[in-house]
């Protein structure tokens, strides 16, 4: 089964490890990769541990970008019928409520 890039994998591990602009690196590396493939599934997978590596990070500004991030992902997971990820998206978001 895929699993979308291997980067995803890589920005959870830096955010793990507490090292946020790798992380963030990663998963922007991780994001156009999975954009080019045109896989929604994995962009709202990869999107949301973004916002969950910005939710962790809490530096200037990244509240409302986690916030942000999991609306978006919450929407397309709707629309995708992602129910896991929607529940890990609503979660994000009401823990920045």
């Amino acid at each position: 089964m895929p699993l979308g890039a291997a980067d995803r994998s890589i920005g959870i591990l830096h955010t793990l490890l507490g090292n946020f602009d790798e992380a963030e690196l990663s998963f922007r590396t991780g994001l156009a990769v999975e954009h080019g493939m045109r896989s929604r599934p994995f962009v709202a997978r990869s999107e949301l541990a973004l916002a969950r590596m910005y939710s962790a990070r809490s530096g200037p500004g990244d509240h409302a970008k986690a916030l942000a991030v999991a609306q978006a992902v919450a929407r397309e997971a709707d629309n995708l019928g992602m129910a896991g990820v929607r529940r890990e998206a609503g979660a994000l978001i009401a823990q920045a409520d």
